[in-house]
């Protein structure tokens, strides 16, 4: 029998500092919400890039999905229907789908404070919580440089060094295998940077590379994207990736 000494209460609201950060979805369920007599798809958040305040609870999204009780529905205009499209990166090929798309992906998010009550009456800050504002998927490469690494490290390397028509000898120094583990590291540790990893190393900088030795730059900036001629959108991407710890030396 349940015990009668505690009291059983709602999950606590989370409360984070407000800002843009990354985060992956590690939870995507949908269910008939009762209180607000309509179907709510749900995701769970959890930010990577986060270094404020500690909170409790799950930061999540809440995406309408009609109030028809008889089934859930998302309509062409609807926000759920807008993210499925662009992580699928096309119109959905039936009418029925699944959440199993949400789930383990990289999305950009935007983490605002709630402080009004649903009557726009100003809440103490002891009832503060945050919401998730908006959310759209992470930028990442085209779809041809979006495979895996190698398995050897090294072979990144050489692909790299390809682009100057001269082999590195570089690669069998002790600090070449060094920086080798830690690609392999990554690579085992952060199976969703290796797209942006693999794109930076295919990107045509390798004089940039060779000045830093090799090492995955921190940062790249929009005067080195235009020297190098990098693609579109892979400045803000990389730098995405590099806030998150994906990238970086």
């Amino acid at each position: 029998m349940p015990s009668r000494s505690v009291i059983n209460v709602s999950s606590p609201y989370p409360l984070l500092d407000p800002g843009e950060y990354v985060a992956t979805c590690s939870e995507a369920t949908f269910a008939w919400a009762r209180q607000w007599k309509k179907w709510m798809a749900r995701l769970v958040l959890e930010p990577q890039n986060y270094s404020g305040r500690s909170y409790h609870g799950n930061l999540c999204k809440f995406l309408s999905l009609g109030r028809d009780p008889e089934r859930p529905y998302a309509g062409n205009h609807s926000n759920f229907r807008r993210l499925w499209v662009e992580l699928n990166g096309a119109q959905p090929p039936s009418a029925e789908v699944t959440m199993k798309i949400f789930e383990a992906r990289l999305y950009d998010i935007t983490v605002e404070t709630v402080r009004l009550d649903r009557n726009g009456k100003e809440r103490d800050e002891k009832h503060w919580y945050s919401t998730v504002r908006e959310i759209h998927p992470a930028a990442a490469p085209t779809s041809q440089l979006s495979n895996p690494l190698p398995i050897n490290p090294s072979t990144l390397r050489t692909q790299t060094t390809h682009l100057t028509d001269q082999h590195s000898n570089t690669l069998n120094t002790p600090l070449a295998r060094v920086r080798a583990r830690r690609f392999h590291m990554m690579r085992l540790e952060h199976p969703t940077c290796v797209t942006y990893v693999r794109w930076h190393a295919r990107a045509s900088i390798v004089p940039y590379l060779s000045e830093s030795g090799f090492a995955v730059p921190a940062q790249i900036t929009a005067r080195d994207a235009g020297k190098h001629r990098l693609p579109d959108g892979f400045c803000n991407s990389y730098n995405r990736a590099a806030k998150v710890g994906l990238c970086g030396a």
